[in-house]
């Protein structure tokens, strides 16, 4: 048997490929969370907190001159 060529012997569907050579999307490339988000996020997160913060100390004030108003008459 002579053969003519390799690739009409060994002939392969279009876009075949060997197992390590093949190029998967979705195969978890890019989950980690890139530095600058992660910056952002934390930056988030403190300001958020500070922001609670003042409120809760607000609402306290409040409620103690509520209660030093009722005290006081």
């Amino acid at each position: 048997m002579e053969i003519d060529s390799v690739d009409n012997y060994y002939s392969f569907a279009r876009g075949w490929a060997l197992k390590e050579n093949q190029t998967l999307g979705g195969k978890g490339g890019d989950k980690r969370i890139k530095q600058q988000d992660k910056l952002t996020a934390q930056g988030m997160y403190d300001k958020l907190q500070e922001e609670f913060k003042e409120k809760v100390t607000e609402q306290a004030q409040k409620a103690l001159e509520e209660t030093r108003v009722e005290y006081s008459t």
